[in-house]
């Protein structure tokens, strides 16, 4: 399979930090390489990041809200597992990414897989 056919996911885990997530799923959108699918794990969140999701209608975004709280440990597990095949990025919803970082992430694994 060549690096450009490369199905990615990028799992967000957030923790009421709506103004961080935005940034940080603002920053996937922006991405040269675009992910396959985006699961966002949601936990204790207010409807801030539930409102913003939806206000995107891009269907490659899937949110997970989770009722309780649980670690961050937990939460990242928690989001990985939604992950759909292909490579999996994980991004804490505190960071973003420069706008090439899934394109050179994709061809550095491809030449080293």
């Amino acid at each position: 399979m060549k690096p450009s056919d490369q199905q990615v996911t990028v799992a967000i885990p957030t923790y009421r930090r709506p103004e961080k997530f935005r940034r940080a799923l603002e920053s996937v959108l922006a991405q040269t390489y675009q992910p396959s699918a985006i699961v966002v794990g949601d936990d204790g969140s207010q409807d801030e990041v539930r409102d913003f999701i939806g206000s995107l209608r891009d269907s490659r975004i899937h949110y997970y809200p989770r009722a309780s709280t649980f670690r961050m440990t937990e939460n990242w597990d928690f989001v990985m597992g939604w992950a759909q095949g292909g490579l999996v990025a994980l991004l804490e919803d505190d960071n973003f990414w420069r706008p090439a970082h899934l394109e050179h992430a994709v061809a550095v694994l491809g030449h080293h897989p």
